[in-house]
């Protein structure tokens, strides 16, 4: 008796193109005539749900490698000025973010495709595509954790809502899958059973670590720790989990996510030193962190200016694996024997005559923003600082005046003391010239409700009344560095008005008259070619100062960790 032949509905796929190739041709190239139906059946939904999870994984790797390109050429475009009044973007990142809404659009839509396609209606296939595509993109996901990223002219921060998205999707594939297959074992009658399985019970611990990944991710502002360390957990513990689960084997998706957390941890190694801090209060909230440059290897002397560490407990102990890392621009530049750290006061103590891991130094200002200083197109640079955001403005401003760059700083803080920090950033000189204008706020005297780092930006020149020194700043202020700053400090609210604005463009501007409003409208771009605004520290006062600098059309960088 011959045997049984499967039955399939070839037809449903009869018009698409020979690369979907029809169930029945899988079949035959598959199955001999001798082998029993439910066996070809098997090796058939084999064979179409690795293809497909494999069509996943490649057009996952297509993405990311558009991203990196779109990053390649749209960054050196998103600074660029536009004239006074004209559209704006907020930055570099929102816009490669706002081409990247359009990639996970498509993207979502090419994943829904390859789940549902070749399933010949069939509720098995779709279960077990649900599952392979899931594991599939789990290597894509794994390398969009990497930091810094490896991506050219990207950082980490700017692939992360990628990151945050394709979660999402893995884990509502996830979910479909898990439900979908209780959903199929009970209609026939085998739940129960299935669940006793070991396998089946440590998918669905995965799963349970995937859930309580996501639900830490809404609290990782509030208690970062705990969403770090469970993200910890499920990275490494969910591989283990997977290999076991999964029917057939995904060894190859695990040990490529595998292979990217092992050269994750080689990497961490290889740029940690550990070194004792030496700690120095400027304030009772600010303070100086030195660490001699001596006691770091060769590969940490030469870092570019405003880069960033990492500080963390010692690596070798492993608890420490556990826990994040906290990041601090480096406030000294290359040629200094000592590496410097401004440092506000917070959750992460740091304490005399301890050992720390130090990660390290990574990049800040991009290649083409420094090819453009090196190639004397930069004329003119604004800083506008918030608190110890003053840790990147300075050794940048000291690298740019090295170059010859006409400056000015806005630094905005609360307590007017924190000026001592200018003199050990070597930066007292430049308040005496008129080039840094401080504004502090000083808690006692401002609304608790309003927020003191919010830019004031004015059409016109500020009331010298609401933003005038301190009548008496020699019995105000009992240190003498302070009372040296007191003339070019004011107590108000940061602000940017007229008077910079005609700076920026290369116009003399009375501080005293301002009457130059005039002159701006024969500004022409090339008045504003040269002309960049650099901000940095609290986000509120960035967004304000991007905001004021589209307006006025000139070229706009906001420092951002490639961690």
């Amino acid at each position: 008796m011959a045997p049984a032949q499967l039955p399939l509905k070839s037809t449903t796929f009869s018009t698409l193109p020979r690369f979907v190739m029809p169930m029945a041709d899988w079949t035959k190239d598959l199955c001999d005539h001798h082998m029993p139906a439910p066996l070809c059946e098997k090796l058939v939904r084999r064979a179409v749900t690795a293809k497909w999870g494999l069509v996943s994984a490649s057009t996952a790797a297509g993405v990311i490698m558009f991203v990196a390109l779109l990053n390649t050429v749209l960054a050196p475009a998103a600074v660029r000025p536009k004239p006074p009044g004209a559209g704006h973007r907020r930055s570099r990142r929102p816009l490669v973010a706002s081409w990247m809404k359009l990639v996970m659009a498509v993207w979502v839509g090419a994943i829904a495709y390859f789940v549902v396609v070749q399933t010949d209606m069939r509720l098995d296939y779709f279960i077990k595509r649900l599952g392979r595509i899931a594991m599939s993109l789990l290597p894509p996901l794994y390398f969009l954790t990497l930091r810094p990223s490896p991506l050219p002219r990207t950082l980490y921060l700017q692939v992360l809502p990628l990151h945050r998205w394709l979660s999402v999707v893995v884990l509502i594939l996830s979910c479909l899958h898990a439900f979908a297959y209780s959903y199929y074992y009970y209609l026939n009658g085998v739940l129960l059973d299935k669940l006793k399985n070991l396998n089946n019970f440590l998918g669905i611990v995965a799963l349970a670590l995937y859930l309580l990944a996501g639900l830490t991710s809404w609290l990782r502002f509030k208690k970062y720790n705990l969403f770090y360390f469970v993200h910890v957990v499920n990275a490494w513990g969910s591989l283990y989990l997977l290999q076991r689960h999964s029917r057939p084997r995904s060894n190859g998706y695990l040990a490529a996510c595998l292979a990217i957390l092992v050269g994750q941890v080689i990497f961490r190694v290889y740029y940690t030193a550990n070194s004792r801090i030496r700690v120095q209060y400027v304030t009772n909230t600010l303070m100086l962190v030195t660490i001699p440059k001596a006691q770091l290897p060769q590969r940490f002397w030469a870092w570019s200016p405003g880069s960033h560490v990492r500080l963390s407990g010692p690596i070798y102990n492993p608890v420490n694996w556990f826990k994040s890392s906290h990041p601090y621009t480096i406030a000294s530049l290359p040629d200094e024997s000592d590496v410097k750290l401004v440092v506000r006061k917070g959750n992460f103590p740091l304490k005399l005559r301890h050992d720390y891991s130090i990660f390290g130094p990574h990049t800040a200002l991009p290649k083409f923003l420094t090819q453009q200083l090196n190639q004397g197109k930069i004329k003119r640079v604004l800083f506008v600082a918030g608190g110890s955001g003053i840790a990147f403005s300075a050794p940048v401003f000291r690298y740019f005046r090295v170059h010859g760059v006409e400056l000015r700083m806005v630094w905005a803080i609360r307590n007017p003391y924190d000026v001592k920090v200018l003199k050990l950033l070597q930066l007292q000189d430049e308040v005496a010239r008129g080039s840094i204008e401080i504004f502090y706020t000083g808690a006692q005297a401002m609304d608790e409700a309003e927020d003191i780092f919010e830019l004031d930006i004015f059409d016109g020149c500020a009331d010298p009344i609401t933003a005038s020194a301190t009548d008496d700043p020699h019995r105000r202020f009992r240190d003498p560095l302070v009372r040296q700053c007191a003339p070019h400090m004011m107590h108000a609210r940061p602000h940017l008005d007229l008077r910079l604005k005609s700076w920026l463009y290369g116009l003399a501007a009375d501080d005293e008259d301002c009457c130059c409003a005039d002159r701006l409208i024969e500004v022409n771009e090339q008045s504003r070619e040269g002309a960049l605004v650099i901000a940095t520290g609290n986000p509120l006062l960035v967004k304000d100062a991007e905001l004021w600098a589209r307006r006025a059309g000139v070229c706009f960088f906001q420092e951002e960790f490639s961690m």
